[in-house]
């Protein structure tokens, strides 16, 4: 198909007329009809067809392809009317006025026809001479050695003619036109690499220049020092060109930027950058712009990070006033505030004043803004937090609170560890810079001295591949932080990630317990015994739950296994305090609801005392063992028949509780002794061994003048009788 045409796929089904099978029939036909007329470049009739089909039922794209047919039509139509020139002059033997027409033909309409008829003049013509334009061109005579290439290259393409072409205009002075000639040329020779690069610095592409001279070599020392010389030019046209026009400012900036990735130690090339990139700073902040001034400010960070300067500094500004109307830039903002707070590295640098970004602030000045700002930021958070109550702003709250905890603890230990000063910074800053690694490596040299506080764990993890784990941990996002946990041997930052899984771990356990999902739960404060041992809060703050918490059978299972676990390896008095107590306390539940044996419950006691022998709990429920022993042993011996063993029993233990059950015992018996005795002789014998031995337990209970009413009942049964 012709690279001419520019089809576009037509959806017969889009517009089809539904309402009528003839004209959707119709509407059809036209389509194909009209695109196969299209595809065989017979516009004028493919348009005919198009328009039919677009009055039956309209479309974009069939309004598109009519208006297709007609510019392709009157392409053609151009292209066909110089073809007719072409074959008239070469009837006239003008061959190479022939050529000339044909090829501005395929220029307007290509076709595979004339472009062998182009190729046949061209085998037919003598082919050009170069003396001339070669001559002219060393005779200085520029505008005659241009006309002469130019006539060349109409005939027939030639890259060395382009290239001599493009020296000679740049001799000449037309450098823009030369440029766009030159710097299509893939040839490496010295001569066009320098003519080139020339064109290039005359119309402001400085970088590019310089990148053409640098193929040359160098070894060259008379380059270097035009190279030397186009860079000052370029860096004083540069800085003019950025105080002009302001749509001068951003290609200035651009231009420079170039510059800087050819020379990126070169002092005056980064001063230049600076220079301009401050006066474009200064512009959007003077008219308000902060949301360009922002996305000025990352393309600088992505270019050249934080070795500019004045780019934290910057970037806290503009972050605190967009964080003014919108809560989403508070955590830039916090990140980047702290850093410039705490950090004289990042504070306004001496050429920049607080407002108006001039040259001319006092240091102490400064400070008293950096700090004032602090302030501020303080009161915009809370702001936030009552006007909105959002969950998203609690979450912000809890992030300052980390970057302050963590750049605090930095700027304190600091004082004892200069290597620290140099990389003050808060947690999301390190990440944004790539600083995290280097703080890290920095904590470990105070290790000896800081692990005993827990502030040093809570920053390295600040600082660790754990940090967004850290975040959604202390948001109580505890299934979100779980799932952003590191793998162990991830990262090299494993003691810190271990911290953090630990805290993480504990707080699980703790909430799986107060929901009563007691499933598993002793692995949960095992991977947390290294965090329990080295800190004593975490300790406590188990035994208080272990105090308050409502148990039910399940729960003090659960809590009685992981203090066990948790005994093994740590031995403060409260801890095993606590442990005695819960698991004498789990006895006692599961005994009274008759989950254990009194055997088993005695056992539990016993090992409670082991490890609190002062427990009075486990003491009493070892005394409650001992009296539910006794009180079996005598219903069993009364069940037995055994009625002095039972009294005994009763007699010696000097309990009120056994003496009670005892004549409940007695009572029962009472109700029933009749049918177990034929005879009244065994009745009256029975009841006054009864006697006796109730007596010998208490002579006054009521019990003794049940048993001497039913003998005298009997006993008047047998006179009456």
């Amino acid at each position: 198909m012709n690279q001419n045409l520019q089809p576009k796929e037509i959806k017969y089904s889009q517009g089809c007329p539904k309402d009528d099978g003839e004209r959707r029939k119709r509407y059809r036909e036209l389509l194909e009809k009209g695109e196969k007329l299209f595809q065989k470049e017979k516009f004028g009739s493919a348009k005919y067809h198009f328009d039919q089909a677009y009055q039956i039922c309209p479309s974009e794209e069939i309004r598109q392809r009519i208006q297709l047919c007609e510019e392709n039509a009157q392409r053609m139509s151009q292209a066909q009317a110089l073809v007719s020139q072409g074959y008239q002059l070469e009837r006239e033997k003008k061959l190479e006025s022939a050529l000339k027409v044909f090829q501005r033909s395929l220029e307007i309409w290509d076709n595979k026809e004339i472009q062998l008829v182009v190729a046949r003049l061209r085998a037919k013509l003598p082919k050009p001479t170069l003396a001339p334009a070669y001559q002219a061109e060393a005779e200085h005579r520029y505008e005659e050695a241009i006309a002469c290439y130019r006539e060349v290259l109409e005939l027939q393409d030639n890259p060395q003619v382009r290239d001599r072409l493009g020296i000679c205009l740049v001799k000449k002075g037309a450098y823009a036109e030369a440029a766009n000639i030159l710097v299509s040329s893939s040839s490496q020779e010295p001569e066009v690499l320098y003519y080139t690069g020339y064109a290039l610095a005359r119309i402001g592409r400085y970088s590019e220049a310089i990148k053409r001279w640098e193929a040359i070599g160098e070894n060259v020392p008379e380059l270097a020092r035009q190279r030397e010389q186009l860079i000052e030019i370029a860096v004083s046209d540069l800085i003019a060109r950025a105080a002009g026009e302001e749509g001068e400012l951003e290609a200035a900036y651009q231009e420079a930027v170039n510059l800087l990735r050819c020379f990126p130690d070169h002092p005056l090339v980064s001063d230049c950058v600076r220079l301009i990139s401050l006066e474009h700073l200064e512009h959007l902040w003077a008219g308000e712009k902060f949301e360009p001034m922002l996305q000025f400010l990352l393309s600088i960070e992505a270019e050249r990070g934080e070795s500019e300067e004045f780019l934290p500094f910057m970037l806290a500004k503009v972050y605190f006033r967009l964080a003014e109307g919108s809560a989403q830039y508070l955590t830039p903002a916090i990140a980047f505030w702290l850093t410039v707070i705490y950090n004289p590295k990042y504070q306004i640098p001496s050429r920049l004043q607080a407002e108006s970004l001039s040259p001319t602030a006092a240091i102490e000045e400064q400070k008293q803004l950096i700090f004032d700002l602090e302030h501020k930021l303080e009161e915009l958070v809370t702001e936030y937090k009552l006007s909105q109550g959002e969950e998203s702003l609690k979450e912000v709250l809890i992030h300052w609170e980390m970057e302050r905890q963590a750049i605090a603890f930095l700027y304190e230990a600091a004082k004892e560890e200069e290597s620290l000063a140099e990389i003050l910074c808060t947690p999301a800053f390190a990440e944004r810079f790539g600083l995290s690694s280097l703080v890290l490596g920095r904590l470990r040299t105070i290790k000896p001295r800081w692990e005993q506080d827990e502030r040093f764990w809570i920053v390295g993890a600040s600082f660790s591949s754990a940090r967004s784990s850290l975040l959604l941990l202390n948001q109580g996002r505890l299934k979100e932080a779980l799932a952003a946990l590191p793998a162990k041997g991830e990262s090299g930052d494993d003691e810190f990630v271990d911290y953090c899984r630990q805290r993480l771990f504990l707080r699980l356990g703790i909430e799986k317990l107060r929901a009563g999902e007691v499933a598993n739960l002793k692995k949960y404060f095992t991977q947390a015994t290294p965090l329990i041992q080295r800190f004593k809060k975490y300790e406590t703050e188990i035994v208080q739950l272990a105090q308050e918490i409502p148990f039910d059978s399940q729960r003090l299972i659960s809590m009685d296994e992981v203090l066990q676990s948790l005994v093994r390896h740590i031995k403060s008095k409260q801890l095993l305090d606590i442990a005695s107590y819960i698991m004498s306390y789990k006895a006692n539940v599961l005994h009274g609801e008759g989950l254990i044996t009194t055997q088993d419950a005695e056992r539990i006691c016993q090992k409670a005392l082991e490890l609190n022998p002062d427990n009075e709990f486990a003491k009493d429920g070892l005394r409650e063992m001992e009296l539910h022993y006794k009180i079996e042993d005598m219903a069993k011996a009364l069940r037995k028949g055994n009625l002095k063993k039972a009294a005994d029993i009763a007699a010696s233990s000097q309990n009120e509780e056994i003496e009670e059950t005892f004549f409940n015992l007695i009572d029962t018996i009472l109700c029933e002794f009749e049918s177990v005795f034929s005879s009244k002789e065994k009745k009256i014998a029975f009841l006054e061994e009864l006697y006796k031995q109730c007596e010998k337990v208490d002579p006054e209970d009521p019990v003794l003048y049940d048993i001497l009413d039913k003998m005298e009942a009997m006993e008047e049964e047998d006179h009456s009788s």
